[in-house]
């Protein structure tokens, strides 16, 4: 059978030199044809344009299509309206793909019919001249084995929720482009919640309609960490708009009856706002007043009211529950920014790791 076309798409704004690296990988993959959809969210520095003007000219597979300004809200949904691929993956424009990424997870998805493969992923972290890397192995009790829907709704769906059983993430999976066109109208409803977890909010709406999934054990995606940090910027926008997340979350737990995962997502609400405290203890510590002015206007939305299952189970922290639901915003800071202050070396690097929580990776 003669391979069928795999689209990679590619959201990028402002991008560096880490897109030729990305774009030079999809091309050379073992697996042909492919197909490189650049989706530019409307990128303001003309470095970027450059890149991909000399793509295109280079290579008739790389496409690029301009998000505009009153455009598709998501860029990866805008990509995949634009490619001609019967499969489609993504990857961020810092990241790269192995060799033999896309064929392993064709010959996967092929072999059991499956609509999305999941792929293995190795992180790169660099810091200063140093840099490292290292596989991320996961689900490795899952390779070989296709887990059907009923499965995949009952005990997996979970993932989105705060027990990530299954990567939530967009990239590192292969799709078949058919599963998006029969999800089309939810995900059309998840992208249009304000929030910056847009992948998450996209796997979250894609999954109801999987019908099969596998994992593979190889790694299908290189992904790129950089110099751990969070700015007071972004701090500032994430706690806001998690409110939106959250309600949208809670809202598919009704929607599915799913019930079993409130418990989850009510101990993911209480360690983001962990998070947001420890975070801006580490990085903005003098501007605490005003953070714990934000912490407390965000508290005022009723989503909040939620964390109320907690303590009625095993939780721990039953104080730090009561101090959100009576939204003690200053309380809640002097406990956690303590931990931050009188922490050894070695906890204070797991909390500059804590700001993938900010930022929903998997």
């Amino acid at each position: 059978m003669q391979n069928q076309l795999v689209s990679v798409i590619i959201p990028v704004y402002n991008a560096d030199d880490k897109l030729n690296r990305l774009v030079k990988s999809i091309l050379n993959q073992t697996y042909q044809p492919v197909e490189v959809i650049i989706a530019d969210d409307n990128s303001t520095d003309s470095h970027t344009l450059d890149i991909e003007l000399s793509w295109t000219q280079k290579d008739s597979r790389v496409k690029v299509f301009k998000n505009e300004v009153n455009g598709e809200r998501y860029p990866r949904l805008f990509g995949v309206r634009h490619s001609k691929g019967a499969y489609v993956t993504f990857s961020d424009q810092d990241d790269w793909l192995p060799k033999d990424s896309l064929q392993k997870m064709m010959d996967a998805l092929q072999k059991y019919d499956a609509d999305v493969v999941v792929g293995q992923i190795s992180k790169t972290v660099k810091i200063g001249p140093v840099q490292m890397s290292f596989p991320q192995r996961c689900n490795l009790d899952l390779v070989g084995t296709v887990i059907q829907k009923e499965e995949l709704m009952d005990q997996y769906y979970i993932s989105y929720f705060g027990l990530n059983k299954l990567p939530v993430s967009a990239w590192g999976k292969l799709y078949k482009r058919s599963l998006f066109e029969r999800a089309i109208p939810d995900l059309e409803e998840a992208l249009m919640v304000d929030s910056e977890a847009k992948d998450l909010l996209m796997s979250l709406a894609l999954h109801p309609y999987i019908d099969k999934l596998c994992v593979i054990k190889d790694v299908a995606y290189s992904y790129y960490i950089g110099v751990p940090g969070v700015s007071p910027k972004y701090l500032k926008v994430t706690l806001p708009l998690s409110c939106n997340l959250f309600s949208y979350k809670w809202k598919m737990i009704e929607k599915y009856n799913y019930h079993k995962a409130e418990f989850y997502l009510a101990v993911e609400m209480m360690n983001y706002v962990k998070a947001f405290v420890r975070l801006s203890s580490i990085y903005d510590r003098k501007n605490r007043e005003s953070y714990i002015a934000l912490l407390g206007e965000v508290l005022q939305n009723t989503i909040w009211e939620k964390v109320e299952v907690l303590l009625n189970s095993n939780y721990k922290d039953k104080m730090l529950v009561n101090w959100i639901l009576t939204k003690d915003a200053k309380n809640i800071f002097q406990k956690e920014e303590s931990l931050v202050i009188n922490a050894s070396f070695t906890e204070k690097i797991k909390y500059f790791l804590l700001r993938n929580t900010l930022r929903f990776k998997s």
